[in-house]
């Protein structure tokens, strides 16, 4: 089994000193190129997996492609855009390759990886490469079997013993892993078609990470601008206008944004509209959004009068679900393919259809993922108007299907309510509130997916229109009206009490991966404010940002980190 060492990451860029009229075009727009995997010097078996990133601090267009080279003048993959991340077939032998980056204005920066590829059968473990990551923990590796005529048939993660995250049915695992914050002992574990096991084993210290950006779909109707507001984040957890005094910036699409969400790696952004996905490369220097080439991407549905899709990203970082609800030719959740190094989207099929019901039914009413992704949890009324049921299901890796479903599934949440709140997962427990004034508690069973409902679940509360989860899992919180109300989850039983409350009346709460500070957008103003939370999960307000001087709102948020992940 050949596993690389941990080295940092490779930095460099390359100017052309010759002479000096080469130095002023290389002082003006020389880009940087990050190179994440593989490590120089390594002996890792094949395919190898390559991830890097390049920024252009002087040239306003960005980076426009970057390239592989497996030998000089051997093109082994391209991509547009300042992101690569691919796994490559490499025989045997010593290599020089390259990683080099282009941007806008005539700059070009490259990073030499000198390889040594190796035949012996077992894992290589790319990603992670220190002792010490912050969650989601980027996990890369693949395996080979050179005796075996079949090859690979299977990779999984295990973060404890018994525990498995995710398996994938391929030679090949790029995903990111919802960890808490702790000390774990991984393993990623291959199987050939021959009956051989392969394991690599390291322990991996598990940390948090302070968010640095934030993105929200806006909505400004004096000025008719619709788009994605970038906004920074301190280390202390105010908002920041990259603009100073001015409007935000906007990164304007067609059509009016509805949910916004990143990837778990930091890359992209995407964002439902009627018209389709928009989807959006992060620059890691500043935060900007540059289109991804394709984008918007197309819909593959007939809307009605619901209103465009929501989003639910894959936290393994492979794929987006568009969760459609009633009024469309088919209720359900599309399934489409994340390409890992542009972030181009590929609809792949339905994840999982229910039907359409007449005019006035919703039959999908929300949709979310458990924290680690293994398992998808959809409200639905397939029959009625007034049966409320919460569908579980293990999403395939390979595919991002939804066709198995969880032991006891569908569960009835209730049987007089016709409108439930969007689910929402928090370590082990699962809740969702309804039209009578109830919350319904479950804690998901380990390995299975499958929801038993927690002592004196359902929970008297108020009629709530949304939930927010802490992903620490002391408390819920839950949008009623004009009010956020706070409660509080007992990490023993999962079971919910009252706690304060604040006079809020907002469009979306989003909470950091610190888990110190929430941010919250509001209905019918264009402003954004940060929150510190207590050891409780109370709130104290530190800062609001208004992000235009023409009226709007700023609806679904998302928040991200400046370095990837």
């Amino acid at each position: 089994m050949a596993v690389p060492k941990r080295f940092p990451p490779l930095r460099l860029a390359v100017l052309n000193i010759s002479v000096p009229i080469f130095l002023a075009i290389a002082a003006f727009a020389s880009p940087t190129v990050v190179v994440i995997s593989p490590q120089s010097g390594g002996s890792p078996g094949s395919p190898i997996f390559y991830e890097a990133y390049a920024t252009s601090a002087n040239c306003a267009g960005g980076i426009s492609a970057m390239r592989i080279y497996t030998a000089p003048g051997v093109n082994a993959f391209t991509t547009n855009g300042a992101h690569v991340e691919h796994f490559i077939t490499l025989a045997p032998g010593s290599y020089s390759t390259v990683v080099q980056a282009w941007d806008n204005c005539g700059g070009v920066a490259k990073v030499t990886v000198d390889l040594t590829v190796g035949s012996t059968a077992g894992v290589s473990m790319f990603l992670p490469n220190q002792p010490s990551a912050e969650w989601p923990v980027h996990v890369a590796a693949s395996a080979q079997s050179p005796s075996c005529s079949g090859g690979i048939s299977a990779l999984r993660i295990y973060t404890a013993s018994g525990v498995t995250p995710y398996t994938i049915d391929s030679n090949m695992l790029d995903a990111y892993v919802n960890l808490v914050p702790g000390n774990y002992n991984f393993t990623v574990q291959a199987w050939d078609n021959c009956g051989h096991i392969f394991k690599s084993q390291f322990a991996e210290n598990v940390t948090t990470g302070s968010d640095a950006y934030l993105y929200g779909a806006a909505n400004l109707k004096q000025a008719n601008e619709f788009g994605i507001v970038e906004l920074g984040i301190t280390s202390n957890g105010t908002l920041t206008n990259p603009n100073g005094s001015g409007n935000a910036p906007i990164f304007a699409p067609q059509s009016a944004p509805n949910t916004v969400t990143v990837d778990p790696g930091g890359w992209f952004v995407y964002a439902s509209s009627n018209v389709g996905i928009y989807g959006f490369q992060i620059n890691r220097s500043n935060g900007a959004l540059s289109p991804i080439p394709g984008s918007p991407f197309p819909l593959n549905q007939t809307l009605g009068d619901q209103g465009p899709p929501s989003i639910v990203m894959d936290p393994a970082g492979n794929f987006i679900y568009l969760v459609y609800g009633g009024g469309s030719a088919v209720d359900g959740l599309a399934t489409y393919r994340i390409h890992r190094s542009s972030g181009a989207l590929t609809w792949t099929g339905w994840a999982r259809t229910f039907g359409n019901l007449s005019s006035g039914c919703a039959s999908v009413t929300g949709a979310t993922t458990n924290f680690t992704g293994q398992f998808v949890y959809v409200n639905a009324l397939p029959n009625n108007c007034t049966n409320l049921e919460t569908y579980g299901f293990r999403a395939d890796p390979n595919r991002g299907f939804l066709n198995t479903q969880v032991p006891g599934s569908p569960y009835s949440v209730d049987t007089n309510a016709s409108f439930g709140t969007v689910p929402v997962s928090t370590g082990r427990y699962l809740y969702l509130s309804n039209e009578n004034g109830v919350t319904f508690g479950f804690s998901l069973v380990p390995g299975t997916g499958a929801l038993t409902q927690v002592t004196g679940s359902p929970f008297p509360t108020a009629s709530i229109f949304r939930l927010f989860a802490d992903w620490k899992t002391r408390v819920l919180w839950a949008w009623e009206a004009s009010l956020l109300q706070v409660l509080t989850i007992d990490p023993a039983s999962g079971a919910l009490s009252g706690g304060s409350a604040f006079g809020q009346s907002l469009n979306s709460l989003v909470e950091d991966h610190t888990a110190h500070f929430v941010f919250i957008s509001y209905f019918g103003v264009p402003d954004v404010s940060a929150w510190a939370v207590s050891s409780s999960g109370t709130l104290t307000r530190l800062n609001m940002l208004t992000i235009s001087s023409s009226t709007g709102s700023v609806g679904s948020i998302a928040v991200t980190r400046k370095n990837p992940i």
